[in-house]
């Protein structure tokens, strides 16, 4: 399980739902952007494919919070050199 960093590097933690018609063409049902994460929620389900506990997946998610605020934080310190150059 992959948590995919696609729109403007956040991460994206959605649900494809697919469905095979009569003839067995499958086809999208929707996209759940928000599935239940909770331990016994369909995102927990999903991860347990890859062999993935309830923990891992919730270290997952928190490790990638924490390197987002990071990068955060790095872009607001680098900006701010710069403007403090500008001023000099």
């Amino acid at each position: 399980m992959r948590l995919n960093r696609t729109i403007q590097g956040h991460i994206v933690i959605a649900r494809f739902d697919f469905r095979a018609d009569a003839s067995g063409e499958i086809k999208l049902l929707e996209v759940n952007p928000n599935p239940g994460w909770c331990w016994d929620g369909k995102l927990n389900y999903m991860a347990s494919y890859e062999g993935l506990r309830y923990a891992d997946l919730l270290r997952m998610i928190i490790e990638a919070g924490q390197e987002r605020i990071a990068s955060q934080q790095k872009m607001a310190a680098a900006a701010t050199a710069r403007s403090v150059m500008e001023l000099v």
